[in-house]
């Protein structure tokens, strides 16, 4: 009966024994993960960083109009363009319901 009652005795040592050492595991490998990594000797590198810079696309220039003093007017010559061959039509007022002159 002794034997019993000794192996009952010092079967919670070794519990305690495991629960001390888990815990010194779990303790030195948190302190390996979060440690801060070392520096490498001497300055550190920089990087370059290069961005594309967009350009703007050219935008087609307005038609130069002809100079305000010829103007239109009775036996003046002018230049139609811009009709894709459909030619000129003059009215006596703005808009495709007046009177062709």
């Amino acid at each position: 009966m002794s034997e019993i009652q000794n192996s009952r005795v010092k079967r919670p040592y070794w519990g305690y024994l495991l629960l001390l050492g888990g815990s010194l595991a779990l303790l030195a490998g948190a302190r390996l993960l979060l440690q801060e990594p070392p520096r490498p000797a001497g300055p550190l590198p920089t990087a370059e960083l290069w961005t594309a810079t967009p350009t703007p696309l050219p935008t087609a220039l307005p038609p130069t109009p002809t100079s305000p003093t010829e103007g239109i007017g009775i036996g003046s010559r002018v230049r139609v363009s811009g009709t894709a061959g459909s030619g000129l039509s003059l009215r006596s007022g703005p808009g495709v319901n007046n009177e062709r002159v």
